[in-house]
């Protein structure tokens, strides 16, 4: 608690076991877990600029996405987290083909200041499974091969409950885009002013692409559509056009 005052960016992580006594067993269980913590800017400050605004939520589901892509494991998802140590509306849960993996989220206000890391950068952690996610690596996976097809690029915004998971969000766009959409990248989410209140506004680049021809705009704005009116009717979001 003492040392991060002195350190305003942190940025680490640790593998260890933890100690899982069961009744009517002498020696506890010990699974190992990957423990992650995150906190103060994005980046150093430099003469050359970069983004010094505090990291949130996202840089956290960011790093845990990337060890999941890393390791070429299949069937990960994010649902509402329930851990009470962490702030509500700002946690989630990691699934794994419907296993549980893991947790995180931002460290709870009370809870934070109870281990007297308050009046700082917010605090992000997770503690993830390694059990779990070792036993769904895949021994091998496939590759994807470079498009020779131009990408179509279109952005789609909306505004969602604010305590509705940007995962679930994501979820109706795939299915509702189907083999034409891409990618998806969530890459603004704004609560304040202009916003209704209860909402946040979420806004995600979509990339279209067929592997073997170029799309037409009417192919595209088809998909497009049907994403539009399957987030309103699914989620009941508001899609701002």
């Amino acid at each position: 608690a003492n040392n991060i005052r002195f350190t305003s960016r942190v940025q680490i992580f640790e593998i260890g076991s933890i100690y899982l006594r069961h009744q009517g067993q002498e020696l506890p269980d010990e699974p190992r877990r990957l423990g992650i913590l995150l906190t103060g800017p994005r980046e150093k400050e430099s003469w050359l600029g970069g983004d010094t605004s505090p990291v949130d939520f996202y840089d956290m589901k960011g790093v845990i996405e990337g060890l999941i892509a890393g390791l070429h494991i299949d069937g990960a998802e994010f649902v509402r987290g329930t851990h009470t140590s962490f702030h509500p509306g700002r946690s989630a849960d990691l699934l794994v083909n419907g296993q549980y993996a893991g947790t995180f989220g931002e460290l709870h206000p009370r809870v934070a200041m109870a281990l007297e890391l308050d009046g700082i950068d917010p605090i992000y952690l997770a503690e993830l499974d390694l059990e779990v996610l070792l036993a769904h690596l895949n021994d091998r996976h496939p590759v994807k091969p470079l498009p020779e097809t131009p990408p179509v690029l279109q952005d789609i915004a909306m505004l969602v409950p604010v305590d509705m998971p940007a995962a679930e969000v994501e979820t109706v766009i795939r299915k509702a885009g189907g083999r034409l959409l891409d990618e998806v990248e969530l890459f603004d989410v704004y609560q304040g002013d202009n916003i209704e209140a209860g909402y946040k506004s979420l806004a995600y680049h979509l990339t279209y692409r067929d592997m073997e021809r170029t799309l037409t705009d009417k192919e595209v704005a088809k998909v497009h559509k049907r994403i539009m009116s399957s987030v309103e009717k699914q989620l009941g979001a508001k899609v701002r056009k």
